[in-house]
């Protein structure tokens, strides 16, 4: 049977690139990596790579450049790649081989490139180039770097490439230097011989495998390195560096002086402070230097338990351990030696040789010249210049003003006893835990003397010493404290000046008023005031203005009884404030004891009033001063307890002597007799003798008959009506409340 023939495969068909999914029939050629091959098999096909010799032939070898490589490539035979500084070429079909892997690649060109300085961590490839100080090295091993460059040349990962050096100018301490590194010791030059880090002493002091003589030098001077500070001297043939100078000079005599600094010896001589047997001067200039003062530095480096920086001066028998005047500052770690002396403490030490003739004292005088010559103390002072004590020609003062609450604290505390052979002026409170002897006498001048006992070795107890033209009333007086009618204040305002806390009544601003029916009601917000609080209105309006006591409340209006047309709702200003009832039984006075809550540490608790206005009231509270401050919500003061005085005194406008007790407020100089609360106390006595008379009548018209001719203090007891009577020379005076008694033997 007759074969046909297809004259249209008799030539090639170019395909491209090939692709596994095409279907390739006989004489097609396709592309495939950088060769071209013909399909060779009769029965077309697909998915037969062109490296299968049962369906392809290489028609034609060929090279194809595949740039940097990757392992997720597939890459065919001749594929060119670049892998650091060096191509490669694929010996056949592969994926994620590397081209160092023999089996598959080998080199087509061979190159080298610089990668600039070693760096730990880096990948490197063979015929990368890495600086390392004055070198260069080439990569020969495929390698992540070491943590030292040292581990990988040991690991033959690199060689030798360009041997140099590297100057790095005047050695150092604690630096890093490399191999090849070229430093100078101020005459010599030096090679390092391995890499390392210098030390923190001296260059003579490193070890001699670090470095190698690169080039001798010569110099005038011995080497300077690692000499800084020392001075310039001589052992008598060669130069040398010093750290202790000793001037030795026969002709070195007392008249003799060393002088340091500028204009020295023409300031300390006959032109200037015309000094005598100076043996070293030190002088300056502002003008000259960086600072505006001068000073002379002595500096202690040791940070040893002992060590201390001092300026000693000696007597020409003194001692380091006794004998000398010692100024100076401890160091920062110093525990050894004076248990008095720690840790940067600053002290002045002076001490007499043994078997000394001498007083040995350490006078701190000044002289007389100037304004004032005084001597000051002010411990930690020295910025803000606050002062504790100075100490004048006329004595020592204490300037401090800190308040004592006990034997440990204030402005002067003394352990032992305290002897004063004059007076003893106090302007406050004194208080005496134990016994108190006095020869001279106790002036107490704005404050009190409290003692839990009072004896006196004199017959008579004088009070009243000083009584101005018999204007004030003279006795004895005692307090008690009592449970006191529950009393609410409120306060707006706190502050603390001089341990002093001060607490003014809550204010609230106004801001519609109206009235109706005699009520005046006011819109201050929300307040803390309650029924039967008093208050004062101001600069809300005439018809509203004044004291008043609050008679119902909401959470935002207070209102109060005001006789007075109606006034419709009008908006207002002005303020409706607490008032404090001075002078009635039911204020805050002076003594009584409140519970303050809500004006916050250290204002909160419990009290006792030291002053008291219609609008503020006082209490000693020892703290730092807290400046004038808004207290919102009002605080509130709750009195407590109240103290009441009783007492013996005589008055001095009637001259008569009282018995009483129940005065609410405490007394100064004199006592209204007149006061509503005071009350008289009865005696109980084992006899009773009166000049003149003391008897019993039964009514006014038996009196006058008895006592025709009464005698100025007769007194008389009434049984009519129950009242004791005295003469007082022109009338008699009825004596109230009465407690009858009866008189026998008159």
């Amino acid at each position: 049977m007759a074969q046909l023939l297809d004259l249209g495969k008799l030539r090639f068909n170019f395909t491209g690139d090939y692709n596994p999914a095409t279907v390739y029939e006989f004489n097609d050629v396709a592309k495939y990596g950088g060769s071209a091959y013909v399909y060779i098999n009769s029965a077309a096909n697909s998915g037969n790579l062109p490296t299968s010799t049962t369906y392809w032939a290489r028609m034609t070898d060929g090279i194809q450049f595949e740039n940097t490589y990757s392992d997720a490539t597939q890459y065919q035979l001749n594929d060119i790649v670049i892998y650091g500084p060096q191509t490669y070429i694929a010996l056949q079909d592969t994926v994620a081989n590397a081209p160092t892997n023999a089996t598959y690649w080998k080199p087509f060109t061979e190159g080298v490139g610089s990668t600039g300085v070693w760096v730990t961590g880096t990948i490197y490839y063979p015929g990368d180039l890495v600086t390392r100080g004055g070198s260069q090295y080439k990569c020969i091993v495929q390698h992540t770097a070491a943590a030292e460059f040292s581990t990988d040349l040991d690991s033959e990962n690199w060689e030798s490439f360009v041997r140099g050096v590297r100057s790095r100018g005047s050695w150092q301490t604690s630096k890093d230097y490399l191999i090849d590194d070229i430093i100078s010791d101020g005459v010599n030059s030096y090679i390092a011989q391995i890499d390392h880090t210098s030390g923190n002493g001296l260059f003579a002091e490193e070890a001699p495998e670090k470095w190698d003589l690169f080039v001798a030098g010569s110099s005038a001077l011995p080497p300077q390195l690692g000499e800084q500070t020392k001075l310039l001297s001589t052992d008598g043939f060669n130069p040398i560096w010093v750290e202790d100078v000793n001037l030795v000079d026969a002709s070195f005599t007392g008249t003799d002086s060393f002088f340091v600094g500028f204009n020295t010896e023409t300031l300390i001589g006959g032109t200037g402070l015309n000094l005598t047997n100076v043996m070293a001067a030190f002088s300056t200039d502002s003008a000259s230097t960086t600072g505006d003062h001068a000073q002379l530095a002595v500096v202690n480096s040791n940070t040893n338990d002992t060590s201390r920086t001092d300026v000693s001066v000696y007597p020409n028998d003194g001692s380091e351990t006794e004998g000398y005047t010692r100024v100076g500052i401890a160091g920062s770690a110093h525990t050894g030696g004076n248990a008095l002396i720690g840790p940067h403490d600053s002290y002045l030490i002076a001490t007499a040789p043994t078997g000394t003739t001498g007083n040995a004292d350490l006078v701190l005088a000044t002289g007389e010249s100037g304004q004032a010559n005084r001597i000051i103390f002010a411990a930690g002072g020295v910025d803000s210049e606050t002062s504790q004590a100075e100490i004048t020609s006329a004595g020592l003062k204490v300037t401090s003003n800190t308040i004592s609450s006990s034997t440990t604290n204030g402005a002067l505390v003394v352990g032992g006893g305290v002897g004063i052979g004059g007076n003893l002026n106090v302007a406050g409170n004194q208080s005496v835990t134990g016994n108190v002897t006095i020869q001279g006498s106790i002036s107490v001048s704005g404050g009190q003397f409290v003692t839990q006992s009072l004896s006196s070795s004199d017959p008579l107890l004088f009070v009243g010493s000083g009584n101005p033209s018999n204007n004030y009333d003279l006795g004895f007086m005692t307090e008690a404290k009592f449970a006191a009618t529950e009393y609410k204040a409120k306060f707006g305002r706190k502050q603390i000046v001089d341990d002093v806390a001060t607490l003014t009544v809550a204010s609230y601003n106004v801001s519609v008023r109206v009235l109706q029916s005699n009520v005046a009601t006011l819109t201050i917000g929300t307040h803390e005031l309650e029924i039967g609080d008093p208050i004062t209105v101001t600069g809300v309006a005439t018809a509203f203005d004044g004291d008043h006591i609050v008679t119902a409340i909401d959470e935002t209006t207070i209102s109060y009884a005001k006789t007075n047309s109606n006034v419709s709702s009008t908006p207002s200003t002005g303020t409706a404030s607490f008032r404090i009832r001075f002078g009635d039984r039911e204020d805050l006075i002076v003594g009584d004891v409140v519970d303050i809550d809500g004006a916050g540490t250290p204002f909160d608790g419990t009290k006792v009033v030291k002053t008291a206005t219609s609008t503020a009231i006082t209490f000693d509270l020892v703290n730092s001063d807290v400046s004038d401050t808004v207290i919102s919500p009002a605080a509130i003061g709750t009195r407590t307890t109240r103290a009441k005085y009783s007492g013996l005194a005589k008055d001095n406008t009637g001259g008569l002597w009282h018995l009483f007790s129940g005065l609410a407020a405490k007394p100064s100089t004199t006592i209204d007799f007149t006061l509503p609360e005071i009350g008289y106390d009865s005696v109980k006595i084992g006899g009773l003798i009166a000049l003149g008379g003391i008897n019993s009548v039964a009514d006014s018209s038996e009196r006058d008959s008895v006592f025709t001719s009464p005698s100025n203090g007769t007194m008389v007891y009434r049984q009519d009506t129950k009242i004791q009577e005295i003469y007082t020379g022109t009338k008699w005076d009825a004596i109230d409340p009465i407690h009858p008694f009866l008189l026998m033997g008159v």
